[in-house]
């Protein structure tokens, strides 16, 4: 542990050896960050991203066309989603013919 090399994490500024840092597996390189200071910043990333799918995504709306008591409120809320629903479609048909057109190339 002594003749060990000692690096600076970025976050937290202190030295420290090599064995307190990942590796990335694709690289081969050391990460700029220490494994304490890399597990709080994965911890708050996730966080962070929770909150903003619960934003994104709330699961009240699902019901709002239904609870809709302006007529032509309710449809636009019809027709947003009836477009909605065609682009997924279409793009669900796309790639199942590029699937299909991938699989026949292999044969």
């Amino acid at each position: 542990m002594e003749n060990e090399k000692t690096f600076p994490c970025s976050h937290c500024r202190r030295l420290l050896p090599a064995s307190e840092f990942y590796i990335n597996h694709r690289t081969q390189q050391r990460d700029r960050y220490c494994k304490s200071c890399r597990q709080e910043i994965n911890r708050r990333n996730r966080k962070r991203a929770s909150i903003k799918r619960t934003d994104k995504f709330p699961q009240e709306e699902a019901h709002d066309i239904f609870k809709e008591e302006d007529k032509v409120r309710r449809l636009c809320l019809i027709l947003g989603a009836k477009c909605v629903v065609r682009e997924r479609i279409r793009r669900k048909r796309r790639k199942q013919a590029e699937d299909e057109f991938n699989s026949e190339d292999e044969l």
